[in-house]
């Protein structure tokens, strides 16, 4: 049998457990950042987030779509679909593109025009 020796940060962690919570990890994340560690690392992790919601939102209307919609327009509804991804992934790397410094004057705005979207659309 071999005997592997613990370091000692595995010893220093057993002598003072921590539990690791939400806000622990978004104070280590701040920390990070303020340390001078690339920003561009929790971008990316959001990126990737924000592109498997768009997947399994997907994933969801296709599968509600396939219930309920015909045959004959489960194709179009599907196309349709995928523009309004696109559109979105599109949008996405615009605003990834521009960046937040240049888009900060624009919230209002943008804020604003997203309100009207969502009243839009309960009109027929």
């Amino acid at each position: 049998m071999v005997r592997v020796r613990s370091s000692t940060r595995s010893a220093a962690a057993a002598r003072n457990p921590r539990q690791l919570t939400l806000y622990t990890s978004f104070e280590a994340l701040r920390n990070g950042l303020i340390a001078g560690a690339d920003p561009r690392r929790p971008a990316r992790g959001l990126f990737y987030v924000v592109l498997a919601l768009i997947g399994l939102g997907f994933l969801l209307q296709v599968s509600h779509l396939a219930t309920t919609a015909p045959p004959s327009e489960l194709g179009a509804q599907i196309t349709k679909l995928c523009g309004y991804r696109l559109l979105a992934l599109g949008g996405l790397l615009l605003a990834a593109r521009v960046g937040p410094r240049r888009l900060e004057p624009l919230i209002p705005a943008m804020m604003g025009a997203t309100i009207i979207l969502l009243l839009l659309v309960w009109v027929p």
